[in-house]
């Protein structure tokens, strides 16, 4: 069977090359994060291939320590990945079992994502959760952006419910910084080989004196700003009390807000001096200027010899009057729009519980008796998921009675939307009923007044955006209690006429809602004799 893909789409950038040439010699090394068989359960991450423009026979190291040109690998020992979906029916049956299908990332990208979740590894099986739960297209994973205009998206339309941008072909624009490696950036490495503190002949940093020259320091900055008006006086001021050493620590793990903060309401952090140590902290995983990570690839030697404090500046500088060269450009636009939104997800939906809520259900399932009409809300991702042969969870939970006190929803912050992930739904008897993803350190409470009767939708492509309660205390919907951003979603009811909610039944997918059932009848147990 051929390949299915016949040239390299990388899932982070987007970026497709039309040759390969000396200006992006990079764009052809690449890896795979892919499953073998129809089962979806033991994601890997590929070694590094090489992908042969003129050729679809591309050939993948199945191990991640693998590389294309290493002794013994022949293509009846590689892989090829054939398709971003498992094998349809339309796959002979003797070549199930050796299908490969998954997605594909330059290596080069795959570093810049390494570099984003320091100083943990990538959790390749929760990135395959996430992977599975986005809409896809033909080549690559849709995170709602068009990749910063590669590709063709479709407007979003306010009035019809759109709120999530749909990718369509090529753009064709050339955009130069696409061909730049994102990684290497030989103009970020000659700045930072300019701000040595001293250099000696085997470039390795000259570090004697500095501690010297850092307690005169201290010793200068406390005699200018001993008699500071405005400031609490020493004996008042708790911070004044601690060691210089844990003022230094503190400062270094806040976020740059913060410090000014500290430093204009306490003396003990104005006579703080902002140290080498203070600077390179800006540079660290998740501070500021974590997307320019080169100067701690460096050798530990050299490394200690970067005068941070003036790269910090220079580069700050760069970035406010836009002097960035095409390798910084292309870096920036992928680790805004995809590699650092990632990451975060990737610790939160990490950290998430596993999926709650009892056996799951089939569309239209009787076990011999005829099933109460159920009340469906579902998102238009949940209607491409069986076609596109993706894993749909589904759950279901049955109250020990009608008397719900209150309803805690959990909600996910993805890519800068948050999405509801479970509801725990509590009772007079203090026992929780857990359905879906629940997470205790991010849901809100909503009280039940009277009885549960249904719940108040709004949701996009994607997924829920927000709940607020139905209950048996009739409200006006603008006034309705919500969890959630509602913003120019429609609000879309799920109501039943029975006395109160009972069952409810729910699809996810990886991290998200897709689908929230309730019984239609009188009988909200949900079953009627025949």
């Amino acid at each position: 069977m051929a390949t299915f893909v016949s040239r390299l789409t990388c899932g982070f950038c987007g970026f497709v090359s039309p040759n390969f040439n000396a200006g992006d010699a990079w764009a052809p090394y690449y890896r795979a994060v892919y499953c073998t068989g129809p089962e979806a359960s033991q994601p890997r991450l590929s070694g590094i291939g090489h992908h042969d423009y003129n050729s679809t026979d591309n050939y993948l190291p199945p191990e991640s320590h693998q590389r294309y040109d290493d002794n013994g690998l022949t293509p009846l020992t590689m892989i090829q990945i054939r398709d971003i979906k498992p094998p349809g029916p339309e796959v002979p049956e003797q070549e199930r079992a050796t299908y490969a299908w998954g997605f594909q990332f330059h290596d080069a990208c795959w570093s810049l994502l390494q570099q984003a979740v320091k100083p943990d590894a990538v959790d390749v099986q929760t990135l395959w959760r996430v992977l599975l739960s986005v809409p896809c297209g033909t080549e690559l994973p849709n995170w709602g952006h068009s990749y910063g205009g590669l590709y063709t998206g479709t407007v979003k339309d306010q009035a019809k419910g759109d709120h999530f941008v749909l990718l369509g072909p090529n753009s064709n624009l050339v955009i130069p910084s696409t061909f730049s490696n994102p990684f290497k950036v030989p103009e970020l490495q000659k700045v930072i080989a300019e701000l040595r503190i001293e250099r000696r002949g085997d470039g390795y940093a000259e570090t004697r004196g500095q501690e010297t020259t850092k307690r005169t320091t201290v010793k200068t900055h406390a005699k200018r700003t001993a008699h500071i008006d405005g400031y609490p006086a020493s004996d008042a001021d708790p911070f004044a009390k601690l060691p210089l050493e844990l003022r230094e620590l503190l400062l270094c793990y806040c976020d740059t807000a913060d410090v000014l903060q500290l430093r204009l309401t306490s003396r003990g952090f104005a006579t703080t001096p902002l140290t080498q140590q203070f600077f390179m902290s800006r540079f660290w995983p998740g501070h500021e200027m974590n997307v320019f990570f080169d100067a701690f690839l460096l050798p530990p030697g050299v490394r200690r010899g970067t005068d941070f404090a003036r790269l910090y500046g220079e580069l700050k500088f760069r970035l406010r009057y836009n002097r960035v060269c095409l390798g910084e450009r292309n870096r920036l636009r992928i680790w805004g729009q995809t590699v650092k939104p990632l990451a975060e997800a990737l610790g939160r939906v990490g950290s998430m519980s596993k999926l709650a809520g009892g056996p799951g259900w089939r569309w239209g399932e009787g076990d011999g008796v005829v099933e109460t009409p159920w009340k469906v809300v579902k998102t238009r991702h949940h209607e491409n998921f069986e076609e596109a042969r993706r894993v749909v969870h589904r759950a279901e939970v049955k109250f020990p009675s009608e008397d719900v006190k209150g309803v805690y929803i959990s909600m996910l912050k993805f890519f800068g939307t948050q999405y509801v992930t479970g509801l725990r739904f509590v009772f007079a008897n203090d026992k929780d009923v857990e359905i879906g993803y629940t997470s205790k350190t991010s849901e809100k409470f909503l009280a039940v007044e009277a009885c549960l009767r249904g719940f108040y939708t709004a949701l996009d492509e994607c997924g829920f955006r927000a709940l607020a309660l139905m209950t048996g205390k009739h409200m006006p919907s603008e006034y309705l209690e919500w969890v959630g951003d509602v913003g120019a979603l429609s609000v879309v009811p799920c109501r039943t006429s029975g006395k109160g909610v009972r069952r409810v039944r729910a699809m996810f997918d990886g991290f998200r809602m897709q689908a929230l059932l309730i019984p239609e009848g009188a009988n909200s147990l949900g079953k009627v004799q025949k």
